[in-house]
């Protein structure tokens, strides 16, 4: 399989407290995610593989296919975080609580 190439990443802020900053982790020797598949049925896990499709699938199909009546999977998506120092934004360091992307 020829690895993939791709272009930098801009890192995204997922959540801010104060001066800490939680974005994705856009370094070069990481991928945007790892994946896994599990078997629901004896628990038996894939390895954690950088491209979602084509391996976790097929590792999903030769399951089932060496394990007749193993049906259920489940994919878990491992992301990469970095927490950072920078400016408080909104005054989030005076009230502790947690600014932007999300609930």
């Amino acid at each position: 399989m020829t690895p993939r190439l791709e272009e930098p990443r801009p890192p995204k802020v997922i959540h801010c407290l104060g001066s800490l900053v939680l974005r994705s982790d856009s370094s070069s020797d990481k991928p945007a995610a790892r994946f896994m598949v599990e078997c629901e049925d004896c628990h038996d896990t894939s390895d954690p593989v950088d491209d979602v499709r084509r391996i976790t699938e097929a590792w999903a199909l030769n399951h089932a296919a060496d394990n007749p009546g193993h049906e259920y999977y489940q994919l878990t998506a491992h992301r990469f975080w970095r927490v950072t120092r920078g400016p408080a934004r909104d005054g989030a360091a005076a009230h502790g609580r947690v600014v932007g992307g999300g609930q």
